[in-house]
This record gives structure tokens, C-alpha cells and sequence, in this order.
């Protein structure tokens, strides 16, 4: 796996479309390992007492949402959504503070999502992704659907003086490719300081794509 995707993914199987439930997603979380995985899982703050109900053993999430537990064989990273006195923690919006942000990506045109991106650069405020970011270019999803090579080199573009926007709205698989490969280590070492991961609720179908464009090497 190229540097650019290692420790990109978090698993978001909790979460809509797949929904799954917590032992089929404890179970799948458990038995799916790539380099592209960043080895967490992503847990409604009210439903930490269901995982903890069935945890088989110590498990490193972040947290979605107010909720909390006594259970030391869970290890909260981090928080999404404030939560007074929990750092660090992803916050959408502006209400930055000290926090860390936070981006939506179901829905959002490419106007939008280059704007937080392009802040985000500009401020220097590392953020995460989620929601609707499965497939790795623009469009393979469906219409109006981002992907996250799309995502990662728009953050690039970003940090070097770009826009953003052009590497939104790029849909051709072979560039996308080449404009990953190119980057030297130092960019991809500053990329990934900005862009942390992203929350898919599909752990398979990122890795799958990742290896049919030949990044898996």
C-alpha cells in the first residue's frame, strides 16, 4: 500500500448504509486487516455499553456523540462531536476552538468541500472525513459522490498554493494515479498531517479499489 493510504480508513460499520449490528460489526472489524485500515472503530457514545456487552477483548475506537464508559478494554482516541474536557475531538462547523474538524462528504458539492479544504490548509487545522466517501474517484459511487484520492490530492493541492477544486472535480482514474504517485514523501508526510482519516462504513470496497488502480504496492 502506497504511504499516501496507509492508516487512512476507519471503520464506520455502525453507521449507515450498512448498519450493521454491533457483534456482525465487531466481528468484521476483527477479521479485516489491510494496511489502508487505521485499526479503529467508530461507536455511538450511547451504544458503548452494547460493545462493551459483547467486546472479546481490548479495541481502540473513537467516540460519535456524548456517551461514556467503564470499561478499560475500551480506549477512547478521540471524541467526534465536543464534549467539555474530551480532547482531542472532530468538530463539524465552525465552532473550531481547539478542536480539530470535521467534514461531511455525503452531499456536499465540490464548491464546498474545496472551500473547507483550502481553510483547513490555510489555518493548519488537521481534520477528518466521513459519511459518503467509500470509493476512491469521483464518481464511481454515482453522481454528486467524491472520492478520497480526489479528497487527498485536493488536500495536496492545497498545502502547495493550488486549488482544490481541480482535483474535486478530476474523474480520471489514470490521473488521479499519477498526481498520488507523484508526490514526494515530504507532501504525502504534510497530507496526511492534515487530512487524519476517514470513516467508511465499507471496509472492504476502499482497499478494493485502492488494489484494482495498483496502489496496493
Amino acid at each position: 500500500m502506497i504511504r499516501l493510504l496507509t492508516g487512512l480508513v476507519d471503520d464506520a460499520g455502525l453507521f449507515p448504509p450498512t448498519s450493521l449490528s454491533m457483534d456482525k460489526a465487531l466481528a468484521r472489524f476483527r477479521t479485516t486487516s489491510s494496511p489502508m485500515l487505521t485499526g479503529r472503530f467508530l461507536v455511538p457514545g450511547d451504544r458503548l455499553d452494547e460493545l462493551s456487552s459483547v467486546l472479546d477483548g481490548p479495541i481502540d475506537v473513537h467516540v460519535i456523540g456524548p456517551g461514556a464508559t467503564e470499561d478499560d478494554r475500551i480506549r477512547v482516541l478521540a471524541r467526534e462531536g465536543r464534549e467539555p474536557g474530551q480532547m482531542p475531538c472532530y468538530v463539524e462547523g465552525s465552532d473550531v476552538g481547539a478542536c480539530y474538524g470535521k467534514v461531511r462528504c455525503a452531499g456536499i458539492g465540490d464548491e464546498e468541500l474545496a472551500a473547507f479544504i483550502q481553510v483547513a490548509a490555510r489555518e493548519s487545522r488537521p481534520f477528518k472525513a466521513t459519511a459518503g466517501l467509500h470509493r476512491a474517484v469521483r464518481g464511481w459511487d454515482g453522481p454528486g459522490f467524491h472520492g478520497y484520492l480526489n479528497v487527498l490530492l485536493a488536500v495536496a493541492r492545497s498545502l502547495t498554493g493550488g486549488q482544490a477544486i481541480d482535483a474535486i472535480r478530476e474523474d480520471d482514474p489514470a490521473a488521479l494515479v499519477q498526481g498520488a504517485r507523484m508526490l514526494t514523501d515530504d507532501q504525502v508526510t504534510a497530507v496526511r498531517w492534515l487530512l487524519h482519516s476517514y470513516g467508511s462504513c465499507d471496509t472492504s470496497q476502499p482497499i478494493d479499489d485502492a488494489r484494482e488502480l495498483g496502489l496496493d504496492v
